[in-house]
């Protein structure tokens, strides 16, 4: 069949194959480069780099640093060398067409074998350290060690510590290899040897926790800790003693056996903790410790302080800090958790401390309520705490609720009002009252004045404040204050007179007011309460009394009290006779009898005196002589006589008084006294004494009246002072010349020794100090000295006031060593032994110098720092090299390494004392302005000098456009390469900033990137 195409289909045809074999001759010519191996490799190994052509390429060349490599044309190569790698290829209308990338090599160099040794290098007892230490060490390589007891390690030198039990010796293979940018050396192997130590265990009758109950005093125990050895063979046989170390203080105590169970030689006697070493020593000479703590503790009983101080200078309401402080009690190993409660308050920080820590401070930026809590836990048991913080807020808190009876006025002051502005300034005050028939009052002042309260009925009082951070509202509006008024009733209507007759009782019944009750009391306000009642009836009344009533509502409240006056007629009373003489001497006349006034009755008293000698009960007649007065003059009498009164009124019976009895008795002799004495002014003289016989007549009962004189033997005399009435007599401490007599009295008859003198002696004056106050440095004596002292007295010094022993004679004493304040007492005495009436005091005070250098410190190298001493007047710091000024209390000390420097304090009484402070310098970072990474093996890192010294560095680096290309926390333990994200960064210049710890100074600055 013959095909037909149409004309306008060929022309697409053709054109389509046109348009193809345009695009062909217009294809690009690419070569890439890549490989699937690292390209960081170690000394060798190989990267396996392939080519890769966007047309057929039928040759290829590789180059290493822009050179040709020998041999190198296939489409993959081995790369074993360092260097920039390209590769070119060649196929077709595409000719040498070079890599449109290229492949950087590193070769890192194989360390050197690590020949190593170690200390000791004898068999060492297991638990002792032992040194390894590589003999050549290479600085950029690290230290791997297997020690061949499972434990692997790094670093150089670096120390082990096998801790193998049993019997015999043990060999350990330690094995160590170097690694440089992660190729590893060769390793190299050595066989230790380890003296085994035995396998100990040791038990505690309570496992090593003993809990006190809450009721035992924890600072008065008796508690004994009972060890036990569970250590099993064939340990036990290996150890040869023991020795034990309990924790209180004692040291290690010595046992030569222990088997069964030994108990601590002294008590534990407060609550705490006492680490038990026990050390058991083996037959090869090795010593194996067992240690555990014994805990003696309580439950703990959660507690803390809270101080809340304004963050800032000026203070305000906010920010505050909160300083919180573990005071929680209980013993023991105790872990503590803090929470802070209302966290979605936010707006708060820990600035110092931890919530584990025993003390930490909390800053709180915005105001509100946050309940703190802490929860403490020791293995007796745990307690929960918790506390109240407002920040910024202020509070005002007013006086409680109070209920009153009749007008009152309302007093507010800081004394029953607490206006708290929360470390902040109130700036406005406001105050509201109201009360009954819409009563309303407002005040802006700190402490209003409203006007009194008359009207009965409920008033409230509420108060708000301000500052700068809100109201005291903002956290609840603050309890208002109730005031209730009561009314006050009317006062009691009493009949005015009212009397009774002596022995009687009366009823009162007051008529008013209306339906109150009555409250009857015995004093005009106050006293006691007698009876409460609508009447009130009085015991029996002997003499007028006055009651007071006030009325009593319903409500409690009291009128004003009215007095009730009951007048009293009562009988006849205080008819009482007294006789001054109640003993005469026969013959003589007695004194006149008095007779009281007596009371009671109605109109004119009659009296009538009647005696009797036949006994005070019977044979009484009218007396003789002039018997009817108030008083009676009896007349001489030679027997006992009884007298009596009877007392008459008109209306009354009569009233017979108490018997007198006037007994008569023999006259008195034989009263002699001795004995005459010379004494020194201020002195007691010895005792006076009756001599002879002693006295006879009167009753047979005597009394003594000593009677002293300053005129002479014969006149002036008047009783004696002191002691006066025994049979001897003591005289007081004597300023002059005095005479002395006694007087013996029995049965009213009366007898006077002669007298007997003391010649008093003058004293000297007590001695004048030169100083009233001296001072002595510790250990060291005093001289003290008497003022212008008299040639001819003795001056004795003592330590006590008065009494005591004397520690020195003369004018001039100077104390032995003092080591705290000592007052002595110094007296003169004269020739006739008397001393001076009083001691001259002088103290001595102990001046104990403390010097204190202030807290050691640390200064970066060619900085400064201000030492700060105390405790004297003058001070020199050695060595002077470095200070500012050696000679004051505060030089700028600015070492150049670290000194330790020593102050000499000096008080203004003349004592020294020293105290030391360590500076410690810690050499400043060297920052290089450049560095050149082009794997010449020169600068390709950028190194900072003593950068090693600061731990807590943190290097922060940045490009031109202010983006973080690198970064190191916690030490500068990789520098940096001139990379970033692994590639190569160009050149350029680039900024820092090193932080070295977090009360340094940032360090900025920039470093030029070359190639």
């Amino acid at each position: 069949m013959r095909l037909h195409i149409r004309k306008p289909f060929c022309f697409l045809l053709l054109f389509l194959l046109l348009a193809l074999c345009r695009q062909a001759a217009a294809q690009t010519c690419t070569v890439g480069i890549s490989t699937q191996n690292a390209t960081n490799l170690c000394q060798g190994e190989a990267a396996l780099l392939e080519g890769a052509a966007s047309f057929a390429a039928t040759s290829w060349q590789w180059y290493r640093d822009g050179q040709e490599i020998t041999g190198a044309t296939g489409a993959t190569y081995q790369a074993r060398q360092a260097g920039n790698y390209t590769v070119k290829a060649s196929g077709g209308a595409c000719s040498d067409v070079t890599s449109n990338g290229s492949i950087d090599v590193t070769v890192v160099p194989e360390p050197n074998r690590p020949a190593f040794s170690f200390t000791p290098n004898a068999a060492a007892c297991a638990g002792t350290a032992i040194t390894f230490s590589v003999a050549t060490p290479e600085a950029d390589v690290v230290y791997t060690w297997d020690f061949g007891d499972g434990t692997v390690e790094q670093g150089n030198p670096i120390t082990h510590t096998y801790t193998s039990t049993g019997n015999g010796v043990v060999s350990f293979n330690v094995k160590v290899y170097g690694t440089r940018q992660g190729c590893n050396s060769a390793p190299v192997t050595q066989s230790i040897s380890v003296s085994q130590t035995p396998e100990v265990s040791f038990t505690e009758r309570k496992n090593f926790q003993l809990c006190v109950p809450d009721t035992v005093n924890a600072d008065s125990l008796n508690v004994f800790a009972v060890l036990a050895n569970t250590t099993q063979e064939p340990s036990l046989s290996e150890i040869t003693g023991y020795t034990i170390d309990w924790g209180d203080g004692n040291g290690p105590q010595p046992y030569p056996t222990f088997t069964d169970s030994i108990t601590s030689p002294n008590p534990y006697q407060k609550v705490g903790d006492y680490p038990i070493i026990i050390t058991a020593m083996s037959k090869n000479g090795c010593p194996v410790t067992f240690e555990q703590v014994y805990s003696l503790s309580q439950k703990p009983k959660a507690n803390f302080t809270l101080d809340k101080q304004p963050a800032e200078t000026p203070p305000n309401c906010t920010p505050v800090i909160v300083s919180l402080g573990d005071s929680s009690t209980g013993g023991g190993t105790m872990t503590r958790k803090w929470e802070i409660k209302q966290p979605n308050n936010g707006g708060y920080s820990i600035v110092y401390g931890g919530l584990d820590e025993d003390s930490l401070q909390i800053r709180f930026e915005v105001p509100g309520v946050f309940n703190i809590q802490l929860i403490v836990e020791n293995g007796c048991g745990s307690d929960t705490t918790d506390q109240s913080v407002i920040v910024g807020y202020p509070q005002i808190q007013l006086p409680q609720d109070v209920t009153v009876c009749g007008d009152t006025v309302l007093a507010y002051n800081a004394q029953n009002t607490m206006i708290d502005p929360n470390l902040g300034q109130i700036i406005k005050y406001e105050w509201f009252l109201t009360g009954p028939n819409n009563i309303s009052y407002q005040s802006a002042e700190e402490f209003p004045n409203f006007p009194a309260l008359t009207k009965p009925g409920v008033y409230t009082v509420s108060a708000r404040v301000t500052n700068d951070c809100g109201t005291s509202d903002d956290i609840g509006p603050p309890q208002p204050q109730k005031i209730t008024v009561l009314p006050v009733p009317g006062a009691p209507v009493v009949q005015d007179s009212l009397t009774t007759c002596a022995g009687d009782s009366i009823t009162i019944a007051p008529t008013g007011p209306a339906g109150a009750n009555y409250e009857w009391y015995d004093q005009e306000s106050g006293g006691t309460l007698l009876f409460s009642g609508p009447d009130f009836t009085t015991p029996a009344l002997t003499a007028t009394a006055t009651y007071y009533v006030q009325a009593v509502s319903g409500l409690n409240c009291t009128s004003a009290r009215v007095p009730v006056t009951v007048t009293v007629a009562p009988d006849i009373a205080d008819n009482t006779i007294t006789a001054e003489t109640e003993n005469i001497c026969a013959g003589d006349k007695p004194a006149a009898i008095k007779g009281s006034v007596p009371t009671g009755g109605v109109g004119k008293y009659v009296y009538k005196w009647e005696s009797s000698t036949t006994g005070p009960e019977t044979g009484f007649t009218a007396a003789g002589g002039a018997n009817d007065g108030q008083n009676y003059t009896p007349a001489s009498i030679t027997n006992t006589t009884w007298f009596r009164r009877i007392v008459t009124t008109a209306s009354c019976g009569a009233d017979t008084s108490a018997v007198v009895q006037i007994s008569v008795n023999p006259g008195i002799e034989n009263n002699t006294i001795a004995a005459a004495q010379e004494v020194c002014v201020g002195s007691v003289p010895d005792a006076l004494t009756g001599t002879g016989a002693a006295p006879t007549g009167g009753n047979g009962t005597y009394e003594y009246l000593w009677e002293s004189s300053i005129s002479g033997p014969t006149t002036g005399f008047s009783p004696a002072a002191g002691a006066n009435s025994d049979n001897a007599y003591t005289p007081p401490a004597l300023t002059q010349n005095t005479w002395f007599r006694r007087l013996v009295m029995s049965g009213g008859c009366t007898d006077t020794s002669a007298a007997v003198a003391i010649t008093v002696t003058p004293v000297p004056a007590a001695p004048v100090l030169t100083v009233r106050n001296a001072t002595a440095c510790l250990d060291s004596s005093a001289t003290l000295t008497v003022q212008n002292p008299n040639s001819g007295y003795t001056y004795e010094w003592y330590t006590e006031p008065a009494g005591g022993a004397v520690v020195f004679a003369g004018p001039e004493f100077r104390t032995p060593p003092l080591t705290q304040p000592t007052t002595y007492y110094v007296q003169a005495v004269n020739a006739n032994g008397c001393a001076s009436s009083s001691r001259a005091g002088v103290e001595v005070a102990v001046i104990t110098p403390v010097a204190d250098a202030g807290a050691d410190v640390t200064i970066i190298q060619h900085r400064t720092t201000e030492l700060r001493a105390s405790g004297g007047v003058t001070y020199v710091w050695e060595p002077a090299e470095g200070l500012s000024n050696p000679n004051v209390a505060n030089p700028i000390a600015s070492p150049d390494k670290t000194t330790t420097y020593t102050v000499t304090v000096t008080t203004e009484e003349g004592c020294a004392a020293t105290d030391e402070v360590t500076v410690t310098v810690i050499p400043a970072i060297i920052v290089p302005n450049a560095f050149s990474p082009n794997h010449d093996g020169v600068n390709e890192i950028w190194e900072i000098g003593n950068i090693q010294n600061y731990p807590e560095a943190r290097v922060e680096i940045f490009n031109r456009w202010g983006n973080i290309i690198y970064t190191s926390n916690n030490g500068y333990g990789t520098p940096w390469d001139g990379t970033y994200n692994g590639k190569e960064l160009p050149v350029a210049t680039y900024y820092y900033i090193i932080y070295l710890n977090a009360s340094e100074k940032p360090i900025s600055g920039n470093v030029t990137l070359i190639r």
